[in-house]
């Protein structure tokens, strides 16, 4: 997004979820996210998802680290759930 000259990006997730729970959501949506573009195709659809569950029984795979994209900042539940906190501490308890 541009405003008054600046450029910004964001993505929006939800930091609760592990990889456990998002291959989950991606095993019931699988035919929805294959139909909307995210994959080529329900088999592909399903690699990504037993990439995830591997490398949530085992985070030190840096080979499907490296596959996904997946750094830290995700496999960490404590850095995960620092921006939900930053948000309740100083937004909405702040205002209470």
């Amino acid at each position: 997004m541009t405003f008054r000259g600046g450029s910004f990006w964001a993505v929006q997730y939800h930091p609760e979820y592990d990889l456990h729970e998002i291959a989950s959501l991606c095993r019931w949506r699988k035919e929805g996210l294959t139909a909307q573009g995210n994959f080529a195709s329900v088999a592909e659809a399903e690699v990504f998802i037993d990439r995830l569950q591997d490398l949530h029984s085992d985070p030190g795979r840096s080979d499907l680290r490296w596959q996904l994209g997946i750094d830290d900042d995700v496999l960490n539940s404590d850095i995960r759930h620092l921006e939900v906190r930053n948000w309740l501490e100083r937004k909405v308890f702040a205002t209470l």
